[in-house]
């Protein structure tokens, strides 16, 4: 839960860092668009185990028959995949916007 913290304040940086870059604009929004998105969901996600509370620790728990431990496998399996597609989601968006930002670099440094 602490690195969630630490992820969300690490990842917005200052507006005045990319308006200083040449190729500033549509980008930069972009940019602080989507590090706003995964920061407002991190910040979700805090809140959201935060009021769970001792709550989330019992469902952790193993339970004791078999159909009951499957299922308990089953639905940590959901939680991993489901955790994977966002994380697949946020590096789609990451490199989609590396890519802009590498477009527009190649562009400004052409017409120099």
């Amino acid at each position: 839960m602490g690195e969630k913290a630490v992820a969300s304040e690490l990842m917005v940086s200052p507006a005045s860092n990319l308006n200083n870059s040449p190729a500033s604009g549509p980008l930069s929004n972009q940019t602080m668009e989507i590090k706003h998105r995964h920061k407002t969901k991190y910040s979700e996600d805090l809140r959201k185990e935060l009021f769970e509370g001792s709550g989330s620790s019992q469902k952790d728990e193993k339970p004791e028959n078999f159909d009951e431990l499957v299922k308990y496998h089953h639905d940590m399996q959901e939680k991993i995949a489901e955790h994977m597609v966002e994380l697949t989601r946020s590096l789609k968006d990451q490199a989609t916007a590396a890519g802009q930002i590498i477009k527009n670099d190649t562009e400004v440094r052409n017409r120099e």
